[in-house]
């Protein structure tokens, strides 16, 4: 029989140290860096949410109930509400997280806007604003979204999951633009000064109208700028955030392809523009259209 080893016995020297705890996504509690104002990257690390809370929960909320709010992200939303929202985010907290709508559409959205207003780095790294800007002189739309992709593959992985997230949802908000009003140029002029402030030395006068222009172009042709989930790991933006998967679409569904009917809202499917200009259809009574 083995004798016991004596009381003192000291812990062996190679034991590793004990591994710390990965930290969970979404924790409620308070980290070290400040979520509004702060660095965005830093408060990603640190929290262990790719995408931040605050701007899953905002988008989230917007996609169960506001993509057909006309006005959305122009019409300002209650700044006691917004406060409060942002207060609620601050703590660690998710104000958002009720399958309720109780919360003004506007507010949510004048508090994801706020988010990305406040970052201490804004999306858009100021370094590349003149590289972003350059895009501008190409000629057609496709050539700009080509060089705005090889500019933005060379930004870090945490922003590129961030800005993909993003304007994947912008996109397909501006889906329902005969609803909300907020198509991609509306939205691009909500969202320029947010994203991609023009530095200090540069023209504002001048420079807007680019900007504008560089994020209109993102929102556009986000599939083709963004690496897909397949080449870059991270959480996606999905167009169905409730109900079952068999109503949804694909987040990864290929361009061009006609959506199912969302179950949610009731709207008639989607078609891109390059399929609406190959329909051809013959009226069978008199109608006025929508628009001329």
């Amino acid at each position: 029989q083995v004798p016991a080893p004596p009381h003192n016995f000291p812990r062996p020297p190679t034991l590793p140290p004990k591994p710390q705890k990965m930290k969970k996504p979404r924790p409620r509690s308070v980290y070290n860096h400040k979520l509004f104002n702060g660095n965005m990257e830093t408060f990603i690390k640190d929290s262990g949410q790719a995408i931040p809370l605050v701007v899953e929960s905002c988008v989230r909320y917007i996609n169960l109930y506001g993509l057909q709010q006309q006005g959305i992200f122009r019409v300002p939303g209650s700044q006691v509400e917004v406060n409060d929202i942002k207060n609620s985010f601050e703590r660690g907290e998710d104000p958002l997280t009720d399958d309720q709508n109780e919360h003004d559409i506007n507010s949510v959205a004048g508090v994801l806007k706020l988010y990305f207003r406040g970052l201490e780095n804004p999306l858009f790294p100021k370094e590349r604003f003149l590289d972003l800007m350059s895009t501008i002189k190409l000629e057609t739309s496709g050539e700009r979204a080509h060089h705005i992709q090889q500019i933005i593959v060379t930004l870090s992985r945490t922003i590129i999951i961030v800005m993909r997230y993003l304007f994947a949802f912008l996109n397909h908000l501006s889906q329902y633009s005969d609803e909300n009003m907020m198509d991609p140029y509306n939205l691009a002029i909500c969202f320029g000064p947010t994203l991609m402030p023009i530095p200090d030395g540069q023209d504002p006068v001048a420079c807007q109208a680019h900007v504008n222009e560089v994020i209109k172009t993102i929102i556009i042709h986000h599939e083709s700028i963004f690496p897909s989930h397949r080449e870059l790991d991270g959480p996606v933006y999905e167009k169905c955030m409730t109900g079952g998967e068999e109503y949804c679409d694909s987040p990864h569904s290929e361009p061009g392809t006609i959506d199912e009917v969302d179950h949610d809202n009731g709207t008639e499917p989607h078609t891109s523009d390059d399929e609406v200009e190959q329909i051809e259809a013959i009226a069978k009574f008199d109608y006025i259209g929508r628009s001329p």
